[in-house]
């Protein structure tokens, strides 16, 4: 009988070729979805911020370690939504009035965050008390130091935001020219004073500004925004420009 071998050999050798050809047939990729590039996060802008303190009306009642952070946690409040935008204190950071109370471990705190401390004599924010039977201060009232120091800023604008931390309403005015002439006004002004003085005439010094905060609870833990009221504007400003001069002395500068 004739061995078969050479016929299944054939059959093998065939069968190779066969699967040799095939892997030689391009796969068509036409249909396969290419994967998404991956998304690149924007770029978080910072802006800086100065800040202007009357330590007198809006007190230190806790300790100053990490009051920067506070601060800086409280005015991101505006834009928590936002992952583009943040903002910091600038290398402006002034303090006025009764510096000399602070304790030692406080005033190293705030020199060390890079606060220029003012001392000024104190002197109460309300009308009816304004130095009423006192004598003249030998020192600058913490309103015109601060003023100085606004007044310079516009002359050499580098940013554009002011964080003023005050319940004193002569500040007003010159927070209202600042706001006109492009500023973002940012104002910190104490619970405990709002309520008094020039509050019960029905307007409020936080109108004066973009943002405001209550004091107490910016400096305990970084909150504390509310908004102040749009309409109430314009009443605070006939009460400025006619004169009411119990509620906005004529020193305002």
């Amino acid at each position: 009988m004739a061995p078969r071998s050479k016929n299944k050999g054939s059959k093998k050798g065939h069968g190779s070729n066969a699967a040799a050809s095939t892997s030689n047939v391009p796969i068509s990729t036409s249909n396969v979805p290419e994967e998404p590039a991956p998304t690149e996060e924007p770029p978080i802008a910072t802006e800086f911020v100065d800040v202007y303190w009357d330590l007198n009306t809006c007190p230190l009642a806790y300790p100053a370690d990490g009051i920067v952070g506070r601060i800086e946690t409280a005015l991101n409040e505006v834009n928590a939504n936002s992952n583009s935008l943040r903002y910091a204190l600038s290398d402006t950071r002034v303090i006025c009035g009764n510096v000399n109370a602070l304790s030692k471990e406080d005033w190293d705190s705030l020199q060390s965050y890079g606060f220029k401390l003012e001392p000024c004599e104190d002197r109460r924010a309300y009308c009816n008390n304004h130095n009423q039977g006192q004598r003249k201060p030998k020192d600058p009232p913490p309103d015109l130091e601060l003023e100085v120091h606004l007044t310079d800023q516009s002359l050499n604008p580098v940013t554009t935001n002011i964080l003023l931390i005050s319940s004193d309403y002569h500040f007003g005015e010159s927070m209202d020219i600042n706001r006109v002439n492009g500023y973002t006004i940012f104002l910190a002004l104490s619970g405990e004073i709002q309520g008094t003085g020039y509050q019960e005439y029905g307007i409020g010094y936080e109108e004066y500004g973009h943002y405001a905060w209550y004091w107490e609870w910016m400096e305990y833990d970084g909150t504390g925004l509310y908004t102040p009221t749009p309409e109430l504007y314009y009443s605070v400003m006939s009460f400025v420009y006619y004169g009411v001069n119990c509620i906005f002395p004529t020193a305002v500068i």
